[in-house]
């Protein structure tokens, strides 16, 4: 699906989410980062980026915890053995494993602080963009959806949308005003014009 289109919504969240959860989150990242850019205010995919910063952290304190571990039996041999080859041999081989000890340490700290910021970004998003319906013909493209408002105030957004092609050109616009009041939803329609529509962005709500 992700060959046929790189740029659909719902093909970016199904290969990112799939990826965190066969355990290769390495790859999920790029794509859960992609849908971001598609699809920038539903805090369902900030959940996938924290998902998958968790999920490497995790990957890289095992990295470091077993060369941790290597480092302490080498330590160990080379205060044991009575051969000088011996212990030298352990000593140079502690010195090259530090600083991958390091390294991943310091990693798991980064992946760390990546994933409390896109929880962070999930939790405090005041609006909520959801879509429903997505037809596309030869002529006309149709988008349909919810924006919940997840603030104690009314608001009123604009969702400015762009239909693309698969390579991710610019098809059509339309900007759509939609008034959303207190810890409420409210529907939206759009229409994108031209052949070759496959997929739509739009502009974060702030």
């Amino acid at each position: 699906a992700y060959a046929v289109n790189p740029q659909h919504r719902d093909v970016l969240y199904n290969l990112s989410r799939l990826y965190i959860l066969d355990s290769m989150p390495a790859k999920g990242l790029p794509v859960a980062k992609q849908l971001v850019k598609v699809d920038p205010s539903n805090p369902d995919n900030y959940q996938l980026l924290a998902l998958a910063y968790v999920a490497i952290q995790k990957e890289y304190q095992a990295k470091a915890k077993g060369y941790e571990n290597k480092v302490k039996e080498l330590g160990q041999r080379a205060n044991t053995s009575k051969s000088a080859a011996v212990q030298k041999a352990a000593i140079d081989s502690v010195a090259k494993l530090n600083p991958l000890t390091k390294a991943y340490g310091d990693s798991a700290k980064v992946f760390v602080d990546s994933a409390l910021k896109y929880n962070t970004a999930m939790q405090q998003m005041p609006v909520k963009v959801e879509f429903t319906e997505f037809t596309a013909t030869d002529a006309k493209t149709t988008l349909g959806g919810r924006v919940t408002n997840q603030t104690d105030a009314d608001k009123s957004v604009t969702l400015k949308l762009e239909f693309v092609d698969k390579a991710g050109n610019v098809v059509s616009t339309q900007d759509v005003p939609v008034t959303v009041k207190a810890k409420a939803s409210s529907t939206f329609t759009a229409a994108g014009t031209g052949a070759g529509i496959v997929a739509f962005r739009y502009a974060p709500i702030s």
